[in-house]
């Protein structure tokens, strides 16, 4: 039985009759052996605007995550098959090698979106891996989900880690979209403020470091660094709430800002 993922807000699932197919134009998959087809084809055509991604011309896919065909199920040894799995979890490598966490954990990485109009600060995509425009399901997990929403199904094992034949990633299994949209939009929200080159506090202190040569900065805080202080301890108090269930965010510096990482535990068969 999959366990029941957290709702922050008492999140409503969506009913059935919201969960459409989608008329948009799918680009070529990035999978040609997958042998899934593309969200588009499948399910969801309301991708929120403040996902920063469906540029015109492009379909946008979690680059993070890539396809094998070999490995082995839970009846059969490791050889290569015609359908392939897909990678979306990865090591933990915020803890020691080998030990007690790193064994039971691992890490879903959230991608940075690039919108065509060039933002020049840090922004995560707001979708749950498994929901871009390009992202691959497979029809039988689509059976399993409740009211839309698709679970991460065990379908074969890869280095000793288990995986399934869509985008889908052990987060889904622990928090529900509504949910994971609000946590990602609020750390972006943090990166907007602090970066925005035309807020007052920060137009302030350039001027002051151009006036003093900088030694105003060995003095007084920038908006930004406030701000990314104030977005670790969101992060942090977000933290206490999904730590119960085994799932941490790591704090975007730790990651140079390439991705949001959440940790889960191990998926099981």
């Amino acid at each position: 039985m999959l366990p029941k993922p957290l709702d922050i807000e008492n999140e409503v699932r969506p009913s059935e009759d919201s969960v459409k197919p989608s008329s948009v134009t799918t680009a070529p998959s990035k999978y040609p052996s997958a042998n899934a087809p593309t969200l588009t084809e499948t399910v969801l055509d309301n991708v929120p605007e403040s996902s920063g991604v469906g540029a015109p011309g492009f379909l946008f896919y979690n680059y993070h995550e890539y396809a094998t065909s070999f490995y082995a199920t839970k009846a059969e040894r490791a050889l290569m098959r015609s359908k392939a799995l897909i990678v979306t979890h990865f090591p933990n490598g915020y803890v020691p090698l080998g030990s007690e966490k790193f064994v039971s954990t691992r890490v879903v990485r959230i991608p940075r979106v690039y919108p065509v109009t060039g933002e020049t600060f840090p922004q995560f995509l707001t979708l749950l891996p498994g929901s871009e425009e390009a992202a691959l399901l497979d029809p039988a997990d689509l059976k399993l989900g409740a009211k839309g929403v698709v679970p991460f199904t065990v379908r074969g094992e890869y280095q000793g880690q288990l995986f399934g034949y869509s985008s889908v990633s052990p987060l889904s299994n622990h928090l529900l979209a509504k949910a994971f949209t609000e946590i990602v939009q609020e750390i972006n929200q943090y990166f907007r403020k602090g970066y925005n080159g035309f807020a007052g506090q920060n137009v302030l202190h350039n001027v002051l470091d151009l006036i003093t040569m900088g030694v105003s900065s060995l003095f007084t805080k920038g908006n930004l660094k406030m701000v990314l202080a104030e977005m670790e301890k969101y992060v942090e108090t977000t933290n206490e709430r999904l730590r119960p269930l085994g799932v941490e965010i790591m704090s975007p510096r730790r990651s140079g800002y390439l991705s949001l990482d959440f940790v889960v535990p191990v998926p099981r068969w």
